[in-house]
């Protein structure tokens, strides 16, 4: 089941990256620096799934600033 989880996991990464470089990007019409990470991109969406995931699972690295926005609210 985990496996299953972990795999569809992967896939949406995948896709994710893959929209933001072939499309979001291209049709921006920004200017790329030479620097640019593709494999280092994610969407916005992609941004928050991820920090749910890591939550669910016990990975705490966004508690101190979910944490700190919190306080601002």
């Amino acid at each position: 089941m985990i496996e299953n989880f972990t795999e569809l996991i992967n896939i949406c990464k995948k896709i994710d990256k893959w929209w933001i470089n072939n499309i979001e990007i291209p049709i921006a019409g920004d200017d790329i620096t030479s620097g640019y990470d593709e494999n280092g991109v994610m969407s916005g969406n992609w941004l928050l799934c991820e920090m749910l995931i890591d939550t669910i699972y016990g990975n705490k690295t966004y508690k101190g600033i979910v944490e700190k926005i919190m306080k601002n609210v």
